[in-house]
């Protein structure tokens, strides 16, 4: 019994043993160097780099410009315009004043406040935060 022990011992060291000098050898081979370094490796790292820099939303570019175009359009509208028309370009200048915020890290509380003053103060409390986050809000003349 202790001789087939024994045996069994030797038989799982020795299939160690053949496997560590195995790899070890494929590992010194030029050959498989360069499959790790061609193949192998720029696949994981790809694999990586789209599990870590998947942007949650819009690029910041696109956030401003959509900033700064209905910004334009609610505040710089002509005597004439319905409300429906004022109401539409405030909800979207808004929403993207929000997406802002969510980009930048910005707390604001501009979808919860009720209509009036206290709305409008927001508002404007948001557009300051953004400008001084450096997010440009106003076109160039």
């Amino acid at each position: 019994m202790d001789g087939d022990l024994l045996r069994g011992i030797a038989g799982l060291v020795a299939l160690s043993l053949t496997g560590a000098v195995t790899l070890r050898l494929l590992l010194r081979s030029p050959a498989a160097i360069n499959w790790l370094l061609d193949d192998f490796t720029p696949g994981v790292r790809r694999r990586l780099r789209r599990q870590v820099e998947q942007p949650l939303g819009r690029p910041i570019e696109e956030i401003a410009s959509s900033i700064r175009r209905l910004g334009a359009a609610y505040y710089g509208g002509h005597p004439g315009r319905s409300w429906v028309k004022t109401e539409a370009f405030r909800r979207a200048y808004e929403q993207a004043l929000v997406e802002g915020c969510q980009a930048l890290g910005i707390t604001t509380d501009l979808t919860d406040v009720e209509l009036g003053s206290g709305h409008d103060t927001e508002r404007l409390r948001v557009e300051h935060l953004l400008a001084n986050a450096g997010l440009v809000m106003r076109r160039a003349a």
